[in-house]
This record gives C-alpha cells, sequence and structure tokens, in this order.
C-alpha cells in the first residue's frame, strides 16, 4: 500500500471516530459517506453465456438411431448485446459418387449394415427462434442453416444495436440423420455437427471479488 493512501485512510479513520461522537442519523450520514469514497469503483465487463447442443452419431443398432433431434431454451433479456452462433457439419462421403472407391466403400458400408439410401437421406437442420416468456410461442427463426453436406465452421454474430432482441424464453433446435461407420475398415467415419450459442451480456466487477462478474440485469 503506497504512503499517500496510509495517509487517506488513516485520515479517513479519525474523521469517522470523530462523526461516531455526533447525534446518531448524522453520524450514520458521515460513516456511510466515508465508507462509499473509501471504495474502489466498479469495472463494467461483459460475461458470457454458453449452450451446446453439438452431437456426433456413434454405436446406432436402430433405424431410429440415425435420426437425432436435440433443443434447449435461452432466456434473453433487454441488456442482451450479442448472439453468437457457432456451426459446423460434418457428413463424411456427402457425395459418394465422387469416390474413386465408390463401390468398395459401398460394400464395405453395406456389409457394416449401413445402406446407400441412408447415405443420400443424411441431412442436418438448425433453427434459432425468439419466443415469448414461456418459450411456447415463438415468431419466424433469425438464425437457419439446412445442410446435406459437410458444412464448414462458420460463425454468425447477431448485435442487438442492429437487430432488437424481444425478450423472452428463446428456441434452439437442431435435428439430423447421419450414420456411425467408425468400425469399418479403412473408410470408417463418424458424422456429426457442431452448433454452440454464446450470449453476451454486460456485468459489473466489484473490486472485493475481482473473478467475479455479475450480469447488471441481476440488479434491477
Amino acid at each position: 500500500m503506497s504512503f499517500l493512501r496510509k495517509r487517506t485512510l488513516s485520515a479517513m479513520m479519525a474523521l469517522l471516530f470523530v462523526s461516531m461522537a455526533m447525534p446518531g442519523c448524522l453520524s450514520m450520514v458521515i460513516g456511510r459517506e466515508l465508507l462509499e469514497g473509501a471504495r474502489e469503483p466498479v469495472t463494467i465487463s461483459d460475461v458470457s453465456n454458453s449452450y451446446d447442443l453439438s452431437h456426433i452419431w456413434q454405436n446406432q443398432t436402430a433405424v431410429d438411431e440415425y435420426k437425432e433431434s436435440k433443443m434447449v431454451t435461452i432466456p434473453i433479456d433487454h441488456t442482451v448485446q450479442q448472439i453468437i452462433i457457432n456451426f459446423q457439419a460434418s457428413i463424411y462421403y456427402d457425395d459418394i459418387t465422387t469416390n474413386e472407391n465408390v463401390q468398395e466403400v459401398l460394400d464395405l458400408l453395406q456389409d457394416a449394415g449401413i445402406e446407400e439410401a441412408q447415405l443420400a437421406e443424411r441431412y442436418v437442420e438448425v433453427w434459432l427462434y425468439p419466443c415469448d416468456s414461456s418459450g411456447i410461442e415463438c415468431g419466424e427463426a433469425i438464425y437457419h442453416e439446412y445442410t446435406e453436406k459437410t458444412y464448414a465452421q462458420n460463425r454468425t454474430t447477431i448485435n442487438a444495436d442492429e437487430n432488437p432482441f424481444s425478450e423472452g424464453t428463446w428456441r434452439l433446435e437442431a435435428v439430423g440423420q447421419g450414420v456411425d461407420s467408425s468400425f469399418v475398415p479403412i473408410f470408417g467415419f463418424q458424422d456429426s455437427w457442431t452448433l454452440r450459442v454464446s450470449v453476451i451480456r454486460p456485468c459489473v466487477v466489484f473490486p472485493e471479488t475481482p473473478d467475479d462478474c455479475t450480469p447488471t440485469v441481476e440488479f434491477e
């Protein structure tokens, strides 16, 4: 602690002891003002809440296991500044006819119980819907992607100042159909998708707890 800060704190403590001898309410006011003045200022930062609906197909033993659907609700309030969406899909051999070993690949997959028709039916589709507080009544999706092929990693940022967010309980949904042939020699693979959403809000960092950042909405 610096010499100047020690001198300042000593002077404040002396004034605080003097104020204790004053009439009740007046001493409380002076004491409060002294303590408030001694506090270091708070810092405004950002806090991120993350939601992950990623999926990888593995160990299917029944036809219905080739299909997958996931959903999560996301609370959105008026302080939300950004929504960041990261999406990627891996659908291997999405055009099987371009593979020079096409017949060998098909024969190996068929021996493993995976038909050519199942390869042709693979896809991934994702949505982010703005909904009311119940999460039931939803508007048109503000984010939507559909692919039947491998989809390169893509990052989409939606800013509140460009597209104001309606408060409510939003819905993030993903559905798809894929296969797991990781047990097939040489040509084995696992289809998958990655879907991660981050919701950015302002938060307050107090000097007493610098590792914690409390969303500003919690003070309302």
